[in-house]
């Protein structure tokens, strides 16, 4: 999922490129980055999924990856593949610096523009085929990919500020990416258990989808899906990494962030399914790190 700020930066097309940096003294870190820590080390992004592809580049420092439950440990040169609607989280050293320069974007986007290709970028968007997630720094597709992902994130920037000729350099840029993951790649089948997987994520994507603005609670979603309450909530933390009244929450914030900018507070606590606002607020602040008014006042 792009964050807000990539939202607010560039939303012509579903692509973002940005480098993250951990431990640099001149260096701000993402806003996004909740820094949990324990002894040895501190989180980075908590574990979470999205429909979009995921591929990031190690530049220096080490970073830990879980994905579906696997361990991988990445560090500099290496290339690591989070495939949609795979449930991953990362983390990395209290000690040292740790950068990654990393591309997320929607495959489903260049479906329609890839002849043959079409195909696969179809199931790949849907979660029924996958890449490896690690390609190893020595290998020479790893080199070859730095390479197309340095030219990514060049022209996404420039498209940020740039004209429709911009916009079209990086969906180039984009389709030489997945088109080099598809032609030197093993795209693997990802099973029974993965088409079960992604059917359940499905349906309640689209269950929040039509019912965030009412009173929704894990016993009704439960019911209305066909599933024992205790079943669903094993179910819904495997498969999206947090209970459900936080994904739903989280939900509601992410939607009044993208379409309610210039309405009143209360409004857009009440139109995005929060009881009360002193609530939205509270949750609010739990997500961004900032009241509503902090955040919407320049909106």
């Amino acid at each position: 999922m792009l964050t807000e700020d990539e939202i607010s930066t560039y939303s012509r097309m579903p692509i973002s490129s940005w480098v993250s940096t951990f431990g640099h003294p001149d260096i701000s870190e993402p806003n996004w980055n909740k820094s949990e820590k324990n002894d040895t080390v501190r989180m980075v992004f908590q574990s979470h999924m999205h429909n979009e592809i995921e591929i990031h580049q190690i530049c220096c420092g080490t970073l830990y990856v879980e994905i579906n439950g696997k361990s991988y440990t990445l560090t500099k040169g290496d290339i690591l593949i989070i495939n949609p609607y795979e449930l991953h989280q990362g983390e990395i050293p209290i000690e040292g610096i740790t950068s990654y320069a990393h591309v997320v974007m929607d495959p489903w986007y260049f479906t329609g523009c890839c002849g043959m290709a079409g195909e696969d970028i179809r199931h790949l968007s849907a979660g029924e085929l996958q890449f490896p997630n690690v390609i190893d720094a020595a290998s020479p597709l790893a080199g070859e990919i730095r390479t197309i992902l340095d030219d990514v994130h060049t022209t996404f920037t420039k498209a940020v500020v740039g004209s429709s000729g911009e916009d079209c350099m990086l969906a180039a840029s984009a389709i030489r990416l997945l088109g080099t993951l598809l032609q030197k790649l093993p795209v693997l089948n990802g099973g029974d258990a993965v088409e079960r997987r992604i059917q359940f994520i499905h349906s309640i994507q689209l269950y929040v989808q039509q019912n965030f603005r009412t009173n929704l609670t894990t016993e009704k979603i439960a019911a209305d899906l066909g599933y024992n309450k205790s079943y669903f909530c094993k179910l819904f933390k495997q498969n999206l990494g947090m209970p459900f009244l936080q994904y739903v929450n989280e939900y509601r914030i992410r939607y009044a962030i993208i379409w309610y900018r210039g309405y009143p507070l209360t409004e857009i606590a009440g139109e995005t399914g929060f009881k009360d606002y002193s609530y939205f607020a509270r949750v609010f602040k739990k997500y961004t790190g900032m009241t509503p008014h902090e955040y919407f006042k320049d909106a």
